[in-house]
């Protein structure tokens, strides 16, 4: 936790192998004594981004499908790993609900969040981290939540890390540890019992109405904590925990370009045939403009209008070459066209990049 700017973000980035740390001060990583290179993180950790962006004309369950299948190679265990994790984010009840936009009417918010959630969860990752996974949502879906996460975490053996801004007392409650931040340097890491001790140390007890996260960020925000012992468990942010083994053969495969190409193609066809604005402009354009060019070249073997004069070869072989020109022309036109679907994908293709779906080639060639 930390007020705004102080680096949580960054820290998470860092961790999930996002962050080149040649652009860092961290000169090593090490995850229980194994140093692990941080750009080969997105294959041990799994990350949720602050804005939950998914494909909206897709259903909870396709989404969470799709991150399976792409990201992994087919197994038998697929189905049964997908059902486990929509089970367990209590999903079962939208699951075949599209997520919807501002078009498309689809789930709630915290439905939304929890999917986004599954669909990193799905992979099963080492260290699940979540970049202020409670915006956006009221205090009661906050708190679910974080709850759904820590249940996670103890009937799963998952390791999760997350930043939040303030979490209200009853969450703060469910908080294994806390990391304190300020101005990307950490202040004091502990349970949250042991950081209202400190508080109390320093001579600034948390009165028993107060939200602690509340009462610290005071503290932070006023730097009443200069002079105060905060450098004693700089070193190890977190303890050594023996359900995270950073070996190679746990790390994720990246898969291969025909992979990935097929699961974008299935993904694309789905939202085009879902679509039927989009479907019957297509193929309305597609019959309008067969119709116009046929009208216009039809018959041109049997153009004698100008047989005159040796020009029977000629003149044919002319409009042949004026038909090639306007159906490329037209087939030109409708590619640049697609530069307005890429620009609306291109958040989406982001966060997926990001995460480690898929590269660019794959998803240029599909779309």
């Amino acid at each position: 936790i930390g007020p705004s700017g102080s680096g949580k973000t960054s820290l998470i980035d860092c961790i999930g192998g996002r962050i080149d740390p040649r652009k860092t001060k961290c000169q090593s990583f090490c995850i229980n004594d194994h140093e692990v290179d941080l750009m080969k993180m997105g294959g041990f950790s799994a990350y949720v981004a602050q804005n939950d962006l998914m494909t909206p004309i897709l259903t909870v369950n396709e989404n969470i499908e799709f991150s399976r299948k792409i990201r992994t190679l087919e197994t038998d265990k697929n189905n049964e790993i997908i059902e486990t994790c929509i089970t367990g984010l209590g999903l079962n009840r939208c699951r075949n609900q599209f997520i919807g936009d501002e078009r498309v009417r689809g789930i709630s918010g915290g439905e939304r969040k929890r999917t986004a959630i599954g669909m990193e969860l799905v992979v099963e990752p080492g260290i699940l981290l979540l970049d202020e996974p409670t915006t956006g949502l009221d205090a009661n879906t906050a708190y679910k939540t974080i709850k759904i996460l820590k249940q996670l975490a103890e009937e799963n053996d998952k390791v999760i890390i997350l930043s939040i801004h303030q979490p209200r007392s009853a969450i703060w409650n469910l908080f294994d540890s806390v990391t304190v931040m300020d101005k990307g340097e950490i202040i004091l890491k502990d349970s949250p019992s042991g950081l209202l001790k400190w508080c109390s140390d320093m001579g600034r007890p948390c009165d028993i109405f107060e939200n602690p996260a509340d009462h610290i960020m005071d503290i932070v925000q006023n730097k009443w904590y200069f002079g105060y012992d905060t450098q004693t468990e700089k070193q190890n942010v977190f303890e050594k925990d023996s359900k995270i083994q950073p070996h190679p053969e746990n790390f994720r495969q990246k898969t291969s370009f025909y992979h990935q190409f097929r699961g974008l193609c299935f993904r694309e066809w789905k939202v085009f045939v879902r679509d039927p604005n989009a479907l019957a402009q297509w193929m309305g354009s597609s019959v309008v403009m067969s119709i116009f060019f046929g009208w216009i070249f039809f018959r041109l073997d049997h153009d004698d209008c100008f047989a005159e004069d040796n020009k029977t070869i000629l003149i044919p072989n002319q409009n042949r070459l004026g038909l090639f020109f306007f159906v490329m022309m037209n087939i030109w036109m409708s590619t640049v066209s697609l530069s307005d679907f890429f620009i609306s994908q291109m958040a989406i293709f982001r966060r997926e990049s990001n995460s480690k779906y898929y590269s660019a080639g794959p998803f240029f060639w599909s779309s």
